[in-house]
């Protein structure tokens, strides 16, 4: 909480602010085959190859990460993939309060009203989800669609 320097009567003496800046990366995840091409049979999911030099991190809401990175490994080999490749869009929000302490010496010494006033995400900047991670849709290499595209924003992490 920071006291702002204003003195000289009950209208400018007595206000405060005070803030919380949250921020943070975003998370990392894998990117899969979305076909089963390796013969997990529903107890995995595969990772494709990376295609080499490709630029794999766009950052666009429609398309944050290239899907074109990355290819169908041979039938019943693993893709030279890792896991958690891919970091997810970040978190950003900025809650503000302003504050104004005012005495009532009338009433008593001791007495004083306080007016507050209190913003949550005050800049009010989405909170994506994470993109689409399966990038084919059939054991052919057929492109998935939603590969990379973010359809959901994050559930508020901010405990209210």
């Amino acid at each position: 909480m920071y006291a702002l320097p204003f003195h000289g009567n009950q209208i400018v003496e007595g206000w405060q602010v005070s803030g919380i800046l949250t921020q943070s990366t975003g998370l990392p995840f894998s990117i899969y085959d979305g076909a089963d091409v390796v013969g997990y049979a529903g107890s995995g999911n595969p990772r494709p190859n990376y295609v080499p030099s490709c630029k794999v991190e766009v950052g666009k809401v429609n398309e944050w990460y290239n899907p074109a990175c990355f290819s169908v490994q041979e039938p019943g080999t693993l893709g030279n993939l890792g896991r958690n490749t891919v970091i997810g869009p970040g978190f950003a929000q900025l809650d503000l309060a302003v504050t104004k302490d005012t005495k009532v010496p009338k009433i008593s010494e001791a007495f004083r009203v306080q007016f507050r006033a209190e913003a949550y995400n005050l800049t009010n900047h989405p909170q994506f989800g994470q993109p689409g991670n399966s990038v084919f849709s059939s054991i052919r290499g057929t492109p998935n669609s939603s590969a990379g595209i973010i359809s959901s924003i994050a559930p508020n992490s901010s405990g209210r």
